[in-house]
């Protein structure tokens, strides 16, 4: 994930979504609201990305906790399900759809 200083309305950063094949997908995050405590944008697809990727607009909230960074996504997988966290300690032990290491999803 990259984050860069943007105003409401203005892309503030992207995020890459890296599949256990390889297989990326990219999304644009939009600045919708900050508050003290989070960043709350609207996360779409990439017009550059495969079939699979789901390329619905979609809220993404990020919250900073201590060293981390807290990913709260809307987004449902093609299964239905919202998106959780895989792969890593920390993502185990998040509730679903709450992953302090976005990039494990």
């Amino acid at each position: 994930m990259t984050v860069r200083q943007a105003k409401a309305g203005e892309q503030v950063g992207t995020l890459r979504h890296t599949d256990i094949f390889g297989g990326v997908c990219d999304d644009a995050l939009t600045l919708k609201q900050v508050t003290k405590e989070r960043l709350v944008t609207v996360s779409a697809g990439a017009k550059s990305n495969r079939d699979v990727c789901n390329q619905a607009p979609h809220t993404v909230t990020l919250t900073p906790v201590g060293d981390d960074l807290v990913y709260e996504s809307t987004a449902r997988t093609r299964g239905g399900r919202k998106p959780g966290c895989r792969g890593s300690s920390e993502c185990s032990r998040a509730p679903p759809g709450r992953c302090p290491s976005p990039g494990t999803h």
